[in-house]
C-alpha cells in the first residue's frame, strides 16, 4: 500500500554538454533574464514543501559554473552528484541517493517553466498510480524520413510530445537503470519496456525544454517578436460590517470593522484574481466560484488567486506583472504592503519585483470618503511564447 504521508523527492538531470544551443557555455548555465537555466529550474522545486529533497546530477567538469553561477541563486539546499555519458547513468547516480520506499520525480534541467500545479498533478497520480508523466499532443502531421527523403506520413491521433516530471517510485525502476538501454531516451520509455504501467497526465504549453538558441532567445525579455502580450483589468469592493479584522491580499489586518463578503471578502484579491482571468478573457471570479452556492462560503481568497495561475498556466502564459492599487480612508495599508507582495508572491510562484501594492483615498468624496468600505482596482499583464 502507498503511504501517502511520506514526502516526495526530485532528480534535476543537469549533466548534458547542452551544445545545441550553442554559446559559451553548456545551456544549462547560460541565463534568462539574469538568471541562470538551473537555477530557475531548481527554485521551482526547492519552494514547494512536498518536496523533501532536491538532488541535481551534473556534469563532474561543469562544478566550477554550478558553484559560481547557479549556487548564489538557490533558494534552499541541494545535494549534488556527478552523471555519466548516458542520461541512464545520470539518473541512477541519482537514485542511489534515496530510500527504495520513496516516491521519486526525475526532471530536465533544462525545462524551468514547469508549474507547482503540475508537480502536484504528478506526484497526486504517481501514488495512486505507481508512475505518471505529462506529455502534449502532436498538433503537426510527423513524417518519417530516410536518406533525406519523405517516405511517409505518421498518423498522429495518438502521438504526445513527452514532458517531465515523470513520477515514479524507485523501488519499482532502479533494477531498469543497471541495464543499460541506448534504445530509450528518457525514463517513462524505459519503465514501460520492463513492464511498468505509467499513467499520462496532460502536459503544459510553457513546460518546453529549452534545446536551442532560438528557444533562449524566445524566454529572454524583448528578443522575441513572438511574445504575445495580454492585459486585465480587475476591481472590486466590499462594505464594512461588524467586526475586528479585514483581510488584504491574504493578510489579517486589526481593525475596528471587517469587511462584509460571501467569501473573506479580501477584496484585494479579488481584484487581482479578476485581472489575471481578464487577461486570457476567462470572465472573472463569479463565472469560477459563483456567490449564491453555499459552496464557497467564508472560503479563503487564496482558492480563487490559485484557480487562475493555474489556467494562465495551462493556457501557456506567464505572469510579467502586477499593479494594485488599495482605496480607503482606512485603516492604513503601508505597514502591511510588504507581507501582502510576499503573500502574492508565494501563491503566484512569481519574484515580488513584479508585483506593485499601493494605496490611495478618495479625498474623503464618495463611499470611501464616508468610511463606508474599500475599493481595490488591479492590473494584471501576461505574456504567451509562441
Amino acid at each position: 500500500m502507498i503511504d501517502n504521508t511520506k514526502k516526495s523527492n526530485v532528480i534535476i538531470v543537469a549533466a548534458g554538454t547542452g551544445s545545441r544551443v550553442g554559446g559559451p557555455l553548456p545551456k544549462q548555465y547560460q541565463e534568462i533574464n539574469g538568471t541562470p537555466i538551473l537555477a530557475i529550474t531548481t527554485n521551482r522545486f526547492l519552494t514547494m514543501p512536498e518536496i523533501q529533497r532536491t538532488i541535481v546530477v551534473i556534469n563532474k567538469n561543469h562544478q566550477e559554473y554550478f558553484d559560481t553561477k547557479v549556487l548564489p541563486f538557490l533558494k534552499g539546499t541541494v545535494e549534488l552528484t556527478y552523471g555519466g555519458k548516458l542520461r541512464q547513468d545520470s539518473v541512477l547516480q541519482g537514485l542511489k541517493q534515496l530510500p527504495s520506499d520513496e516516491l521519486v520525480l526525475i526532471h530536465d534541467g533544462a525545462r524551468p517553466f514547469v508549474s507547482k500545479n503540475l508537480i502536484k498533478t504528478i506526484i497526486k497520480q504517481t501514488r495512486e498510480h505507481g508512475a505518471a508523466a505529462p506529455g502534449l499532443k502532436i498538433t503537426d502531421t510527423p513524417w518519417k524520413v530516410e536518406k533525406s527523403l519523405v517516405v511517409a506520413g505518421v498518423n498522429r491521433t495518438n502521438l504526445y510530445n513527452a514532458q517531465t516530471p515523470q513520477g515514479f517510485y524507485k523501488r519499482d525502476i532502479f533494477t531498469f537503470y543497471n541495464k543499460m538501454d541506448e534504445s530509450k531516451t528518457d525514463d517513462v520509455g524505459l519503465a514501460i519496456k520492463n513492464g511498468l504501467t505509467v499513467k499520462f497526465v496532460k502536459g503544459e504549453e510553457n513546460n518546453k525544454k529549452i534545446t536551442t538558441m532560438a528557444d533562449m532567445m524566445s524566454y529572454n525579455t524583448g528578443q522575441n517578436i513572438h511574445t504575445e502580450f495580454r492585459t486585465g483589468i480587475g476591481y472590486d469592493v466590499h462594505a464594512f460590517e461588524k467586526g475586528q479584522t479585514i483581510i488584504l491580499c491574504g493578510i489579517k489586518i486589526p481593525y475596528k470593522y471587517s469587511l462584509m463578503g460571501h467569501s473573506d471578502a479580501d477584496v484585494s484579491m479579488h481584484a487581482i484574481t479578476d485581472a489575471l482571468y481578464g487577461a486570457i478573457a476567462e470572465g472573472d471570479i463569479g463565472t469560477w466560484f459563483p456567490p449564491n452556492e453555499p459552496e464557497w462560503k467564508n472560503k479563503n481568497s487564496e482558492i480563487f488567486l490559485e484557480h487562475s495561475k493555474n489556467l494562465l498556466s495551462n493556457r501557456g502564459f506567464l505572469i510579467s506583472n502586477i499593479d494594485c492599487t488599495i482605496i480607503c480612508e482606512e485603516p492604513k495599508i503601508t505597514p502591511h504592503v510588504k507581507k501582502m507582495k510576499d503573500n502574492i508572491a508565494r501563491i503566484l510562484d512569481i519574484e515580488k519585483q513584479r508585483i506593485s501594492i499601493k494605496a490611495t483615498t478618495s479625498e474623503k468624496l464618495g463611499f470611501i470618503g464616508r468610511k463606508e468600505g474599500i475599493a481595490t482596482q488591479a492590473i494584471a499583464t501576461v505574456k504567451k511564447i509562441d
